[in-house]
């Protein structure tokens, strides 16, 4: 057969495969080997497995804590089949529920309720000097509140340009003020930013 196959350029298992015909329907089920857990030895494993002793370790965990302790159930192996079969192949261990986070937002319904700020740096008249617009606009009428330029950014500046803003306004704060992630925000942190009566929310611009 094999030189008959080599000649004709015959794979043998083919030959065999169409001499012999297709099996018609499924294989037959393997028999169950003679040490296979009884329906009874297979609940009395899975409670113990989920028993509070070790409902929080890995089977391998609990197979060598019992053999320590003198007593073999089943392999690893069997243990993990058994709790597959049950759906309980994942994170054994209790996990902590969190609510889904929500981004903050900031709405405002009218005019000087909301504020955004922000820093650009201005081209200077030389090679390599710049200047620094700080303005404030309304983020409901979009109008610039006040702008000021200045020659560098510094935590005291931005104090005096929002408190400045404020004074033009009429007075009147807004409830809050939004600020990127810069540098700037952690500047006014660091010099005593909670004298400045009202609040800060600090993430991107998402109007």
């Amino acid at each position: 057969m094999k030189r008959a196959c080599e000649l004709t350029g015959k794979s043998r298992a083919t030959v065999y495969r169409r001499r012999n015909g297709i099996r018609q329907g499924c294989r037959e089920r393997r028999p169950a080997p003679p040490n296979a857990l009884s329906a009874g030895e297979r609940g009395e494993l899975l409670a113990v497995l989920d028993s509070p002793r070790f409902r929080d370790k890995a089977p391998r965990q609990a197979w060598a804590i019992l053999i320590d302790e003198g007593t073999y159930l089943a392999s690893v192996s069997t243990m993990y089949r058994l709790l597959r079969e049950a759906g309980q192949v994942r994170e054994r261990r209790a996990q902590a529920a969190r609510p889904a986070r929500r981004k903050p937002e900031l709405m405002a319904a009218g005019p000087s309720e909301v504020w955004s700020w922000d820093i650009t740096k201005l081209a200077g008249p030389q090679r390599g000097v710049y200047y620094h617009l700080y303005v404030m606009i309304d983020i409901f009428s979009r109008c610039a509140v006040h702008f000021e330029v200045h020659a560098t950014e510094l935590g005291e500046l931005a104090k005096g340009f929002i408190t400045e803003a404020v004074r033009l306004n009429g007075g009147i704060t807004p409830h809050a003020i939004h600020a990127g992630r810069g540098t700037m925000p952690a500047l006014l942190r660091r010099n005593g930013w909670g004298l400045v009566p009202f609040s800060v929310a600090l993430r991107d611009r998402s109007w």
